[in-house]
């Protein structure tokens, strides 16, 4: 809340009537609490609470009374309460469930949200204020007593074993089969929804908006984070005098050193690179997904993307020269390039292996090394391509190559669960010497000079030799458990090091000190989750969290991410579940949160998570979708993932299914690879579950791929997995009624129209008169010709004619109904004769 409305809001005092009203109330009215706003200078009251809630006057102040009976205006008038300045009894708490800007029952706001600067041990009333902070009216909620906070193992407050509701049947029919189905195709018409992208704003938006349009209340909960500490990075290269360094981000940005490492600044990008090779000052290379290359020819400042004659995934590029260059990755893929980029050839390899690092010798050779031992030469520029490893070598996976010279240089290799080898070599990489050995899973190797050099991998050291290899001192990195994916050697004492994660380090002392990068404002990012809230009659303080992430990847993310499975078919679930339950009122408040940055470490989820847990926010079950719509053979499955200690509410989901969806077998306690954004909450103690697809036969094989499309999926899965969400979601939430649907009277019309005296019809027939006193025609000149007191009559018919019963003239007159309880409508009627 601004400081101007803050200024508005006068004296707030709660006030508590301990026992019945003094004349005028009858003591049946067991008045409970009582909360008084003073010196409102309002218009307008509202006055349509909850039905044991009403609003009181008392000589221009407002109160908002809570009793078990309707209270009548007459019973209310002229009576003036005891005033009682202190706090709330001692030991409550409240949270204000309220009004400020009259946007009416379903667009209600928390307390904490609206005055977080106000204690929240009172309770309080708000009012609607206009433009110049008056006034306008004075409504709101009763201040609702928290209940205790759940504990880890189980919230006292949801039985372990679900009860059958007839109302939640009537949400499950509320929605087809294939209204899922539509929206995933809405989700994967922006091509991507990655996390950085601006088609995740634009998804936002549209999310927001469908949210609201269905009368919730929404609001953006904006989280910053690191990109230091949440995004992978894979390579860190120079340009040959070290004037420029730049380390590479997977998730679509560089960071660049204009310093030696110092400091760093961050360059967006269009693509999502693995490896680069900075040429020089202007020309920067680099290879990702998809097959992709990239060329900046500025700097940096702009990108030109290129795609090769493959799809694979390039781990590796270097460039000779501004013309000759070779690109490799999975799947034994090589191109070549000898016109700089204008034109890409496969090479020709009889290696099916990734392939995961390349060096230039010369124009013409270049080794490229990969996994199990694979090691290739070529003396033609890309074109053909031999194996030359030696048998010392083989069963490990090369990892990196690092050349002082065209011939002397080292390699690094590593294999899971058989340690990691260095060797040498001095003759172009023809024949090898393996100089260091142990434990450690090696996948980067650099050297500044033919003594000084450095090697590292998975683990919390590196390896350092200051004789050109012929011994090693391991030295510890600050962190434990890093997973060292490239090294730098600017000088024999300079060392900069790439983590998968952040943070990396530099050393300028050979590795007796270390300090992490500083990216600067650069690492910096902020992104929107999206949250609707429906309160409860009963438990508002009690929040049920229905969730999915509506942010996509691939490893083409910036381009191709449709994200339909993962996880367009989970948004497409809650934004169902929001528009269906709607029609009900719940014991407790629900809450629909749809998450970004879910691809990028749980980052959205563990935002609100955290935050609900500091603001004391009382989760007692939160119900995650994230991938719903892939069926792997002839069954309808889904898993239950939930484990220790809520495997109950694995249990609970199985009951749930039973009562309302027999046909979809649930399997609880799904243990499978990959996280999901229920995590975050079990984190800090909340209940949480997530409903998936069950890979029966095999896994989603387009998952985090650009085929990640609507054709690939099963409109009949992704309802029914949908429903199970809402199933589940309205049990824990405990439906009590359905909303009652606001009666409209029929809008009042002529028939027929224009009328043709002679015709089938005697006259023009006026229908649907509720509530109008008087019926009048007039002419074009604006003179009455006829008018008619309605006495409680629905229809009335006029025979064209004025009031003394001649016949109107040919034309278009204007026909006008009055009341005395609603506006006056009107319209027109053609008279043909």
């Amino acid at each position: 809340m601004n400081s101007s409305i803050k200024r508005t809001i006068r004296s707030l005092a709660v006030f508590i009537l301990l026992s019945g009203f003094a004349t005028g109330i009858a003591e049946s009215a067991q008045i409970l609490d009582l909360y008084l706003l003073t010196e409102p200078d309002y218009s307008t009251i509202i006055t349509h609470l909850k039905d044991n809630q009403r609003l009181i006057y008392y000589d221009g102040d407002i109160a908002l009374l809570r009793s078990p009976s309707p209270l009548t205006a007459e019973m209310s008038a002229g009576v003036t309460p005891p005033i009682l300045l202190d706090s709330a009894p001692t030991g409550t708490s409240y949270i204000l469930v309220a009004d400020p800007l009259g946007l009416g029952e379903e667009k209600l706001s928390d307390f904490g949200h609206i005055i977080p600067d106000f204690p929240r041990d009172k309770g309080y009333l708000l009012a609607t204020m206009s433009e110049d902070c008056t006034w306008v009216n004075a409504g709101g909620y009763l201040a609702f007593p928290l209940r205790p906070r759940s504990t880890i193992h189980k919230t006292s407050a949801i039985s372990e074993q679900p009860e059958y509701n007839a109302l939640i049947p009537l949400a499950l029919n509320s929605y087809g089969t294939a209204e899922g189905y539509k929206l995933i195709d809405k989700f994967e018409d922006y091509g991507t929804r990655f996390t950085y992208s601006d088609q995740l704003i634009s998804a936002c938006d549209y999310i927001y908006n469908l949210l609201a349009d269905m009368g919730y209340s929404v609001e953006i909960h904006e989280y910053d984070f690191d990109l230091l500490n949440w995004s992978q990075y894979h390579e860190i290269d120079f340009t040959p005098n070290y004037t420029l360094g730049y380390l590479v981000c997977r998730d679509g940005f560089l960071f660049a050193t204009a310093d030696y490492g110092d400091t760093f600044e961050r360059i967006p990008l269009i693509t999502s690179p693995y490896a680069i090779c900075a040429l020089d000052e202007e020309h920067i290379w680099l290879a990702g997904g998809s097959g992709k290359v990239a060329l900046s020819s500025d700097g940096g400042e702009s990108w030109e993307v290129t795609q090769t004659p493959t799809e694979a995934t390039f781990f590796s590029i270097d460039f000779y020269d501004q013309d000759v260059g070779i690109a490799c990755g999975t799947d034994g893929a090589i191109v070549y390039t000898q016109d700089g980029g204008v034109s890409w050839q496969l090479g020709a390899s009889e290696s099916v292996k990734d392939l995961m690092c390349i060096h230039m010798l010369s124009s013409d050779t270049a080794l490229c090394g990969g996994f199990e031992g694979t090691l290739l030469k070529t003396t033609d520029g890309g074109a053909t391509w031999s194996d030359i490893c030696p048998p010392e070598l083989a069963g490990h996976n090369i990892r990196d190559l690092c050349f002082i010279s065209d011939t002397e240089g080292w390699m690094a290799e590593g294999a899971h669960m058989m340690g990691g080898k260095i060797a040498h070599t001095t003759d172009g990489g023809e024949n090898w010497t393996v100089q260091d050995e142990d434990e450690y899973n090696l996948l980067a190797v650099s050297f500044s000079d033919s003594l000084n050099g450095w090697a590292g991998g998975v683990g919390d050291m590196v390896k350092h030799t200051t004789d050109g290899g012929v011994s090693w001192e391991e030295l510890a990195l600050p962190n434990e458990d890093r997973y060292v994916t490239d090294l730098y050697a600017l000088s024999a004492d300079r060392l900069l090091v790439c983590c998968i994660y952040g943070p990396h380090y530099i050393t300028t002392d050979g590795g007796t000190t270390w300090q992490e990068m500083n990216l600067g404002e650069g690492g910096l990012f902020s992104r929107p989750n999206i949250v609707a809230t429906r309160y409860g009659e009963l438990y508002p303080d009690e929040e049920v969290v229905l969730v999915a992430h509506y942010d996509s990847i691939s490893y083409d993310p910036w381009i191709a991410a449709p994200g339909a499975d993962d996880n367009a078919s989970g948004t497409a679930s809650v934004l169902l579940a929001a528009r269906a339950m709607t029609n009900f009122n719940f014991a407790r408040t629900v809450r629909f949160l749809l998450v970004s940055g879910e691809e990028q470490g749980l980052r959205g989820s563990w935002a609100y998570a955290q935050d609900a847990y500091t603001l004391g926010k009382n989760i007692v079950a939160v119900v995650n979708a994230d991938m719903l719509g892939f069926r792997d053979d002839q069954l309808y499955d889904v898993g239950i993932r939930e484990g220790e200690p809520w495997e109950w509410m694995g249990e609970y989901m199985v009951t749930v299914a039973e009562y309302y969806l027999p046909e979809l077998e649930v399997i609880p306690h799904f243990v499978g690879w990959g996280g999901s954004d229920h995590m975050s909450f079990q984190a800090f103690g909340y209940p949480a579950l997530m409903v998936g697809e069950y890979p029966g036969s095999f896994w989603y094989p387009y998952i985090h791929t650009p085929y990640d499309t609507l054709d690939k999926l099963d409109p009949l899965m992704v309802s029914l997995g949908a429903k199970l969400q809402l199933a589940g979601a309205m049990s824990f939430a405990d439906p009590l009624s359905i909303v009652p649907q606001p009666q409209t009277s029929p809008e009042p019309y002529p028939a027929p129209n224009p009328f043709r005296p002679g015709g089938d019809a005697p006259g023009v027939s006026f229908v649907n008169l509720e509530g109008y006193t008087t019926l009048a025609i007039y002419d074009i000149s604006g003179a009455r010709v006829y008018s008619y007191q309605l006495v409680g009559e629905l229809s009335h018919l006029w025979l064209a004619t004025n009031n003394s019963g001649d016949a109107v003239a040919s034309g278009v007159y204007l026909w006008v109904l009055e009341s005395d309880s609603k506006p006056p409508t009107s319209g027109k009627i053609a008279v043909i004769r």
